[in-house]
Formats: structure tokens, sequence, C-alpha cells
């Protein structure tokens, strides 16, 4: 046989993806012919569902073998699958599951030259699954060849190398399919909004898809189509502080590209640990019978971020007239479980009822409360609270409230309604202005409240007494505090 010529190798790491110790925007590297007797090359990269992990020149003759079982350093959590496809995109080779469980395993001798690359997914959904590949190149006819260098970091060193990380608040980068498009450290409670849509600079090419990938190289957040077309939107917070990498995809075997834009703000201020407010307001005269106050309060304290321990009281007094006047109330302690965007607690306590027709009469019973609110405490949101207690043996009082509460720069806005057969009724605006705040979040703030109120004599009627059950109501004005210390 002739001298042979040798063959020519080239590696080209997938920034972002395969933890190369390369330049990032490093191209294709051809590789010198190797000395006589050189090892295959090998190696590990990390498992990214969706993506290409690996791009390699192969001669005709040349084998790649690849897995997340099978192979020193190769791992895999979940039902990993791998393709390998040849230079015309056509599937070369293709495994799901291979060493007797869900890893995958491929063997390739290839019959064109050109290059290769490798992809990683999931069978099914592409959250539930990861690893690492390990990975080894020679030829199936004994020529030895050696790679350049191939330093790769070990598995578990957190999210893949890839692009410079940004500094900037803002900006945009490339959308190239199966490639990271961008690295930015966000801090605990940042919020990171990217997309080839709905930015200022965003523009998409058919159907793109992002994903983000978190410090350890999960996907902790991922978007195919978004602002009512085929663009692409994702909004993040961080857990936990580090790099996120943004990389970006097509929808299926489709072509797509455009320009990704990015914007960090802010954590958002977090909620207060302590808080106290209470409102009082007043009916003037209701038809003779002296006038009415309403009030409630609330006192709040946060344990362990997530748990809240709420006290809270609503009383209400209607005075004396013809009818001898009226008292009504509750006073319960609730445990909340706080999951940020969404809130649920129960409560107990006691509530009353109280008149001084035909001399001073009251009841005591026990009252169970439910709370639920969705929105975050410093965003709009949406508050309710359900209670029901029982007087006898047939008297069942119930209430509902509800709250929507959207903060502005210095003021909180407040529709608030209120009401049941506990006999009394509420709607109203209310406005906080706040006094004192300690880097923009409030701290001490004076609330101005406007709407009608309504008193029913239902619960008179239930001490046996003769009333007239009807509905007094009439418009109320209030006052009152908050102070988050």
């Amino acid at each position: 046989m002739g001298e042979r010529r040798a063959t020519r190798a080239r590696l080209t790491g997938i920034a972002g993806l395969a933890l190369f110790a390369l330049p990032a925007a490093a191209a294709a590297q051809d590789v010198p012919p190797p000395p006589p007797g050189a090892g295959a090359s090998e190696g590990v990269v990390t498992h990214v569902p969706g993506l290409v992990v690996l791009r390699v020149h192969l001669a005709p003759g040349d084998e790649i073998v690849a897995g997340t079982c099978g192979l020193d350093g190769a791992s895999h959590r979940g039902d990993t699958t791998l393709t390998l496809r040849g230079p015309s995109g056509g599937q070369a080779a293709y495994n799901d599951d291979a060493c007797g469980g869900l890893g995958s395993h491929l063997r390739h001798v290839a019959t064109v030259a050109g290059e290769h690359t490798l992809h990683a997914d999931c069978y099914g959904n592409r959250t539930s699954c990861g690893g690492v590949i390990a990975w080894k190149l020679g030829s199936a006819y004994g020529t030895a060849r050696v790679m350049a260098a191939v330093a790769l970091a070990t598995p578990g060193d957190g999210a893949p190398a890839g692009p410079a990380v940004r500094s900037e608040r803002e900006g945009s980068a490339p959308h190239v399919r199966d490639t990271p498009a961008l690295r930015v450290h966000l801090e605990r409670g940042e919020r990171l909004v990217v997309g080839t849509c709905g930015l200022p600079g965003a523009q998409h090419v058919d159907d793109t898809t992002l994903r983000v990938l978190g410090p350890s190289g999960d996907t902790v957040a991922y978007n195919d189509d978004a602002c009512s077309g085929l663009g692409s939107n994702i909004r993040h917070t961080a857990r936990d502080a580090g790099v996120y990498t943004v990389v970006a995809g097509c929808y299926g075997d489709a072509s797509c590209g455009g320009t990704i834009a990015y914007r960090v703000h802010d954590p958002l201020p977090p909620p207060p640990p302590f808080r106290i407010a209470t409102v009082a307001r007043g009916l003037l005269d209701v038809e003779g019978r002296g006038g009415a106050l309403v009030a409630d309060a609330v006192i709040e304290a946060r344990w362990l971020e997530m748990f809240v321990l709420r006290l809270s009281g609503a009383p209400l007094g209607l005075g004396g007239g013809v009818d001898g006047g009226v008292a009504t109330g509750t006073i319960h302690l609730s445990l909340l479980w706080d999951l940020e965007v969404v809130a649920i607690g129960l409560g107990g306590g006691v509530a009353t009822l109280a008149t001084r027709l035909r001399g001073l009469a009251q009841q005591e019973a026990g009252v169970l409360v439910a709370h639920a609110r969705i929105g975050r405490l410093n965003m709009f949101h949406v508050e309710g609270q359900f209670s029901t207690a029982f007087f006898g043996d047939d008297a069942e009082v119930m209430s509902i409230a509800l709250t929507a509460r959207l903060p502005l720069p210095g003021v909180e806005i407040a529709l608030r309604g209120a009401g049941g057969n506990d006999g009394t009724a509420l709607g109203e605006l209310a406005l906080t202005f706040w006094l004192h705040s300690v880097r923009s979040v409030p701290v001490f703030g004076l609330s101005v409240h406007a709407g009608g109120s309504g008193v029913f004599y239902e619960p008179i009627c239930r001490f046996g007494a003769t009333c007239e059950p009807r509905w007094y109501t009439g418009p109320h004005l209030g006052l009152g505090m908050e102070w988050r210390p």
C-alpha cells in the first residue's frame, strides 16, 4: 500500500455548552496530522437538551463514539437522546435507550467528509433530562489522531462557558440557532427580560425559541411563541446569584434567526417583615340611628420569609337611636404560606354580636377564616378573606372581603369590597400616601378612604327582639395608617 495521506480533523467548541477552554469566538480549528502512535481524542461535554453540543470534522473512515452512558465520565439524569447529523444535515446516527437504561450511546463511522454535529435532547419534555456526554474520536482503520487542546471543565463546575459575561444592564445579541447568545450575571432577585420580540431592538425571522440556563446549567425558563406571533420572550427572576446563559433555538427543524434584546431589572423590594395597618370609617346619622363606625385592623409578622402570622379584626358599631344600638365584629389569628406570587392561609378566632336593646345582650362564637392572595405584594395584587361563624343552632354568619392594590411611586391605590350576613357591607376607594420611605421602600403612610357602607339590623333580630330587618346605608369617609418598620 502506498503511503496514506494523513487526515485532518477539527473540533469546534460550542460556546456556552461544551465548557471548552477555548476562546468563545473561536471557529472550527484545523489540527495538524497526528504523530505516529498517537491515541484517539476524547473528552466530555454538558448535555443541554435541544442544542448542538459538539461539532467535529470527520474524514471517511473516521469514527465517533458518544454517550451519556457506556463511557468513562458519562452520566445522565432522566431519559436522554443523542442524534448525529452529517454534513448535509441528515441523520447519520441516533440513540434513545442504551446500557440497559435511559442513557444514550451511539457509534458512527463516517462515509463522507465534512462537519458532523452531535445534538442532545430528551425523550419527551426537554426539561426532564440532562447529564454529561463522553465522546471519543478515532479511525475504524486504525489511523491514530490527536485533536487540538481539549481542556474541558469537569462536570458539575456550573453553567457552560460561552460568550463573555455582559456587564451592561441592557443590550442585544444575534440569534444563531443552537448556540448561546449571551451570558449575564444576576444577583438573587434580579429580573431578566429577554426576547426576539417585546423589547426595543428585538426582531425575529420565522419561529424562534429561547432557553435560559441557570448557574448550575439546568433550564430555568423556556419560551417558544410570544407577542402574539412566532417570536420569543422570557421574564425570569433569579433565585440564585450567578451567571445565566441565554440559548437561541428554532422550533423543530425549521431555520430561523433575528436579534435578541435583553434588560436586567433591579430586585423588587422585599415584603416587610412586620406590618401594622388600621382604618376607621364613619357614617354620620344613619337615618336617625346616631351614626356608625366601621373599622378594621391588621398586624402581620413574617417568619422564615415564606410564613406570615396575621392578627386581624373588623369591629362595627351603630349608635343607640330607637333600636338601642348594635355591635358586631371578629378577631382572629391566621397563618399564611407566602410563595411570592401566591399566598394562602387559614385561621380562627372569635366573633361577637351584641345589642343594648331591652338591656345588654351578647353572644360569642368561634369563627373560621381563609385567606388568599394572587400577585406580589410590591406589585398589583388581589387579596381575599372568607369567614364563617355559628351563633346557636341555625344562626350562621358568613362574610367575604376582597381588596385589589396597585402600588405606585409614593402612593398606593386600593379598591375594597366586603359584605355578608353579619350585618355589614362596604365598598370604597382608598389612597395611601407614603410619608416616609427608605431606599424607595415604603415605611409609614396615611390613608384616606371614601365610599359607602351599610348596616343591616338583622343581627338584633337574632336575640328575639322586635326589629325591622332592613339595611341602613350611607356614604362614609375614613382615615387610616400603615407602618412597616
